[in-house]
């Protein structure tokens, strides 16, 4: 199995358990979470009207947005309203707090953020674009991060600029 796809996986997997939990915390009160009330009263404390509305979206960006991404199901759809739920969590509860998590910071929100980035832009991986697969069976699809990690001349083919995908 190709890294890059274990590597997502890995993360999509992990991190869409994370979220679905905090979202039925949000949502249903479960693992010790205030459930839709509780949190929507929390919410106004802090800002964000209306609370039980604000409430409802992040625990369904979260709980529903995590099960998308650990079953692998419209992945990408799923990681931009999660990336968006941590940037507003991030700005509007955590940044006044520093960066650590155990002031409040913004620690923790900001790493499920550029984890909702990272698979934003890979998706599903092995073939993250549009389509299941390449046109040629027999080739692999490439992906915006591996296209990143290139060498020039590790005996690539062709032109000499041509550059050559590490493994």
């Amino acid at each position: 199995m190709d890294i890059l796809v274990s590597v997502t996986t890995l993360l999509r997997v992990v991190t869409g358990l994370s979220f679905a939990s905090h979202g039925a915390q949000k949502l249903f009160g479960w693992f010790g979470g205030y459930g839709l009330a509780g949190t929507g009263q929390w919410m106004e404390s802090v800002g964000l009207t209306p609370g039980y509305l604000m409430a409802l979206l992040a625990g369904s960006a979260e709980f529903f947005g995590g099960l998308a991404l650990l079953i692998g199901l419209l992945v990408r759809p799923a990681a931009f309203a999660l990336a968006i739920a941590m940037l507003v969590a991030v700005f509007s509860v955590h940044w006044a707090n520093g960066f650590f998590i155990t002031a409040n910071g913004f620690e923790y929100a900001m790493i499920l953020a550029l984890i909702s980035l990272v698979l934003l832009i890979e998706g599903l991986a092995g073939c993250p674009w549009i389509g299941a697969s390449p046109a040629d069976p027999s080739e692999e699809c490439e992906s915006p991060l591996r296209r990143a990690f290139v060498v020039p001349g590790t005996g690539a083919q062709g032109h000499s600029g041509q550059w050559a995908r590490l493994r």
